[in-house]
């Protein structure tokens, strides 16, 4: 009996368990972008990053128990004119050769409206980690109408950060004369997930 009652309180601290954790979004990376904007000498530039990989565990119904984290592999970096990419990958920028990665973390989330969040989160670039705060809604959310038990989804998002705060641009480039501080990253995502039954 005893073993019974052991077997049925673990049972229900896994169910427990699994209940409390939300559920991971699977990103659809053809249909998903990351881009960032500035300014230099007053004329608005920017780029995108072509690879990056994000493990998303979001419930709009279970804000405590969701998280995401996203890795930017730096050296991917694009932009209108391929010699500023070529450019930014160097030491007094993204530096890659010492740092490939920027990775963004946050496990606290708020709800503002019906359809839009906020996520209060670190981003680490060049070494350096500070505390980022990223403004989402959902362009689109419910049932996949192509594939019966999932939801798709389609998140837009912005954050905008100081760009010296972590480094980059040294030297005679960290002045914000000639490139603005000020950086603007947007994320557009297309992720789905299966309905839990």
């Amino acid at each position: 009996m005893n073993a019974r009652i052991a077997a049925l309180a673990a049972a229900l601290m896994l169910a427990m368990t699994v209940g409390s954790q939300a559920s991971e979004w699977a990103v659809l990376k053809p249909e998903s972008k990351l881009e960032f904007a500035g300014l230099q000498m007053g004329v608005p530039t920017g780029g995108e990053f072509t690879a990056f990989t994000s493990t998303i565990a979001f419930d709009r119904d279970n804000l405590s128990a969701s998280s995401v984290r996203v890795v930017i592999d730096l050296g991917s970096i694009a932009t209108p004119l391929p010699l500023i990419a070529q450019i930014l990958v160097q030491e007094p920028w993204f530096d890659i050769a010492n740092h490939p990665q920027g990775i963004f973390e946050a496990g606290e989330f708020r709800q503002v409206t019906d359809m839009h969040y906020e996520a209060n989160g670190m981003l680490t670039l060049r070494g350096v980690t500070r505390p980022v705060s990223f403004s989402f809604e959902f362009a689109s959310y419910g049932k996949d109408p192509e594939q019966q038990g999932w939801l798709k989804a389609i998140l837009l998002g912005e954050a905008t950060m100081q760009r010296t705060a972590f480094g980059i641009g040294k030297g005679e480039w960290g002045a914000t004369n000639i490139v603005a501080d000020d950086v603007t990253v947007t994320v557009r995502l297309t992720a789905k997930k299966q309905i839990m039954p």
